[in-house]
């Protein structure tokens, strides 16, 4: 990137997990008598980011950057009994279906061109090194929360 030469992206990545696991007494919803808690959570999450990068050309291989994550993610929980059957309308302080969004930590750093060939412009390779700021959300720990009986979240 040229001194004085000023680049704006967008990067959009995503991803889906799909986990479950086995329920342990000590993970027991409170309140709740044993032979209604469920034995399996299951939980499908959908993950996407947006990155909007700004960078300022200080040399043909420096600039600066900032960096913007804007996430959200979509939490699908569903819990099973013993016998393996869903149970509908079930609340839990562990998970719950539901979309998270908001901003994430912005990274300031620099970027250095490693491979700039002249023949294909638009091709490059570059290492970036920085700091990220903490803009984001900050959740209260999840399993202090947890071993007091109390909805947290892990995201």
């Amino acid at each position: 990137m040229a001194l004085g030469r000023v680049r704006v992206g967008l990067a959009m990545l995503g991803s889906t997990i799909r986990a479950s696991h086995s329920v342990a007494p000590d993970q027991y919803e409170p309140g709740l008598p044993d032979a209604n808690q469920p034995r399996e959570h299951l939980v499908n999450i959908g993950m996407l980011e947006w990155d909007l990068d700004l960078q300022f050309g200080l040399h043909r291989r420096f600039a600066l950057e900032l960096l913007l994550p804007i996430r959200t993610t979509i939490i699908q929980a569903s819990f099973l009994d013993e016998a393996g059957d869903e149970i509908v309308d079930f609340k839990s302080i562990h998970h719950r279906t539901e979309t998270l969004a908001g901003v994430g930590d912005l990274v300031v750093a620099g970027r250095i061109g490693l491979i700039l060939p002249e023949n294909v412009p638009r091709w490059s390779l570059a290492l970036r090194t920085g700091l990220s700021l903490p803009t984001g959300n900050i959740e209260p720990d999840p399993f202090e929360l947890g071993a007091t009986g109390q909805p947290h979240q892990h995201m």
